[in-house]
């Protein structure tokens, strides 16, 4: 293979890893946001079944984990700017 050819081509892969490494910081994004709230809410339908509390820590909770989503998301995208 010409020298030339090997240089473009080494080039061209560095390129192409940097873009799927700059896209793969954000597909797990919707992870980062739903994960959260989905556990807090479980928690809460856990201690409200527990303690006969119900919606109470269920609604406490869930609105916790959407802070907490909304938290990483906004510091997962700000970050990368």
């Amino acid at each position: 293979m010409p020298l030339n050819l090997k240089k473009i081509l080494d080039k061209t892969s560095k390129l192409q890893s940097g873009r799927l490494g700059e896209a793969g910081q954000y597909l797990n994004l919707g992870i980062q946001m739903v994960l959260p709230i989905l556990l807090c809410t479980f928690i809460g339908k856990w201690i409200d079944d527990k303690y006969a509390t119900t919606p109470l820590w269920t609604i406490i909770l869930a609105f916790f984990g959407i802070i907490v989503g909304m938290y990483t998301f906004f510091k997962t995208v700000l970050k990368k700017k």
